[in-house]
């Protein structure tokens, strides 16, 4: 039954990341290297179509990653290493990896500039960061306060596709960035904030950035 919950609920994500590996030009090269990836459904799935790529699932909690077995149950394949480990202090030599994920789970990294110097530390040169799935449609940050809809902020963890690109920039990063619509077929989703339900239509960054 717990199996049965957890991919049922990560059914939206595990639709987008099969669209985007269909979709755009991922390089993924022969070491990956996934950050911030929770259960790691992510790598599961990736590692299923690309059994050459050796893959690397690290996450903060521990507790997250002790469910990866259902996923490498559900999808076939899993990671070739799972770390517990901190997104900003990444114990990996330089120029590690070929390729780095970082799908859905940047705006949870609160340290963003050490956590985007860390990822390019362990590429190599020319070595890809791949933002995937990033929310960046500002309903999704809206702030509700004294009945009124504020503009979002940054301390809220909203980024804006421009500071992003600010950001990459300044870590040494050629990024190319894209968005993702999940199209009419999803229509127009509701998400509860702050107790308030807005409806909005989802669209997401998919960002493609080359180590300098």
């Amino acid at each position: 039954m717990v199996a049965v919950d957890l991919v049922s609920k990560k059914w939206r994500s595990i639709k987008a990341l099969n669209r985007i590996l269909a979709e755009y030009p991922l390089d993924l090269g022969e070491n990956m290297l996934e950050v911030g990836g929770g259960s790691g459904w992510a790598s599961c799935l990736i590692k299923s179509k690309y059994p050459k790529t050796r893959i690397v699932l690290t996450d903060i909690s521990k507790q997250s990653l002790e469910q990866v077995d259902v996923w490498e149950r559900h999808f076939g394949a899993g990671p070739d290493e799972v770390m517990v480990m901190d997104a900003k202090a990444l114990r990996f030599a330089d120029a590690s990896f070929d390729s780095v994920l970082v799908f859905a789970s940047l705006h949870h990294m609160h340290e963003k500039e050490e956590t985007l110097s860390e990822m390019h530390r362990v590429l190599q040169p020319g070595g890809t960061l791949m933002v995937l799935y990033e929310p960046s449609y500002p309903s999704f940050w809206l702030v509700r306060e004294n009945g009124k809809y504020l503009r979002c902020r940054e301390e809220d963890g909203y980024v804006s596709p421009k500071r992003y690109l600010q950001l990459l920039g300044a870590t040494g990063f050629s990024p190319r960035m894209y968005e993702y619509d999940q199209g009419p077929k999803e229509g127009v989703i509701s998400r509860i904030a702050k107790g308030f339900k807005i409806s909005l239509r989802p669209s997401s960054l998919v960002i493609l950035a080359k180590k300098s």
